[in-house]
């Protein structure tokens, strides 16, 4: 399990065979083409196989072959795949898909235009465009696939125009020059509310793709699979009491994050979330957590310290395993109550020195993240505008929402 499979190229072959072979049905002025239909043709690659394809390309609207004219309205499959000395590529409007890895490794490319006739981008279509700083989304394209513009590292903003209906897992894998990414505000299906630099899919409430200056918004109660995965510059992220659920490799391999505290609200982290975060010295895990998913926690090599404050132990499975074992070095902190509940438990019972603890929430922790800072004056100042109220947020407890929350959240940090 160590050598996680994110070979990303077998990955996207196994989603579909290519359409490419290593003969075209015909070129013209140096552009190779496969027939699709009476009167359309697609770009493929050229006879040789990849790599060939150098410099600008520029791509017309329309070819001729045999005194017939064939429309193109199509990037093929791997068509520009390898051609590494592709330097940009004019794009005709009578194109409406860029599909399975179409440009994958273009490492010279730098900018491509993408016109307003296109509606899918397919799977890996950019992946490994190291070159690439910018993309420009037109308000056509419906469909970006997996690993869509995955590893291209120096993108660093990316607008989702209204009229994206479908964003694939992992399409901004590894693009760690990211820093803003947006919604526009009329899109149906996803949004970016709160300025929070991520895109949240609206229905559900689940955060799919974040960057290294996300703020997770109070309302997002999922984090969704690969959401920030392989986020090195990620150094800390506040999860709020809203989020319920962490997904499969939510979080693996940020290895710039030292700390995180999953709160009260949390009830399942499932399979790999924090695989092979080697930074992370200190895990809090909240009270309703009930279950951890499979290696988890796998690889965090540095950890020290691991709370759960479940009076239950949450179910594991082989969550914290690791060569060599975090057991003998990590110090697990459990609710006093349950230090015997823990040291029968599967997998808990492994660490070599548990303690009892008090497992009260701290006074003025209103975010339920294990400390007291200014998110939780934040969480309470967005209660008081929702008119929203609940026990833990009623941090003066005087049975109401108010300024004296905020005050006393103030003297908290003040005399931490």
């Amino acid at each position: 399990m160590r050598n996680l499979n994110l070979n990303l190229r077998f990955a996207l072959l196994l989603l579909g065979t290519a359409s490419s072979a290593l003969a075209a049905d015909f070129s013209d002025d140096g552009i190779y083409y496969n027939f699709t239909g009476t009167n359309t043709v697609e770009v493929t690659s050229t006879i040789n196989g990849h790599g060939s394809y150098t410099g600008p390309v520029t791509i017309p609207s329309s070819v001729t072959y045999n005194g017939k004219t064939y429309s193109v309205t199509a990037i093929g499959d791997e068509a520009f795949g390898g051609c590494t000395s592709l330097t940009s590529v004019n794009i005709p409007n009578s194109v409406t898909e860029i599909r399975l890895q179409a440009f994958d490794g273009c490492t010279s490319l730098t900018s491509v235009n993408i016109p307003n006739s296109v509606t899918y981008i397919g799977h890996g279509a950019f992946c490994g465009c190291t070159s690439l700083t910018g993309a420009t989304i037109p308000n056509s394209v419906t469909y970006i696939g997996n690993c869509s513009f995955a590893e291209c590292v120096n993108l660093t903003s990316v607008n989702i125009p209204n009229s994206v209906t479908y964003i694939g897992q992992e399409a901004f894998l590894r693009c760690t020059g990211l820093t803003e990414i947006t919604v526009n505000s009329g899109n149906s299906v996803y949004d970016s509310r709160n300025y929070c630099n991520a895109i949240i899919e609206t229905a559900s409430n689940t955060l799919i793709a974040g960057c290294q200056n996300t703020v997770i918004p109070n309302s997002v109660t999922a984090i969704g699979n690969f959401a920030f995965a392989d986020w090195a510059s990620l150094t800390s992220i506040t999860i709020p009491n809203s989020v319920t659920y962490i997904g499969n490799c939510s979080f693996v391999r940020c290895s710039g994050l030292t700390g995180v505290n999953i709160p009260n609200s949390v009830t399942t982290i499932d399979e790999m979330a924090f695989y092979d975060c080697i930074g992370l010295t200190s895990v809090n895990i909240g009270n309703s957590v009930t279950s951890i998913g499979y290696n988890a926690f796998t690889y965090c090599t540095s950890l020290t310290s691991v709370t759960s404050l479940a009076v239950t132990p949450p179910q594991t499975a082989d969550s914290f395993y690791s060569d060599p074992s975090i057991y003998d070095k990590a110090t697990l902190y459990v609710p006093r109550e349950s230090v015997g509940a823990y040291r029968t438990a599967y997998e808990w019972k492994k660490f070599k020195t548990i303690v009892g603890i008090d497992a009260d929430p701290l006074p003025g922790d209103a975010n339920g993240d294990g400390e007291v800072n200014i998110a939780d004056i934040t969480r309470v100042i967005d209660a008081i505008i929702d008119n929203e109220y609940s026990e833990a947020l009623d941090v003066n407890g005087d049975g109401e929402i108010n300024i004296a929350d905020i005050n006393k959240i103030i003297q908290a940090i003040l005399n931490a």
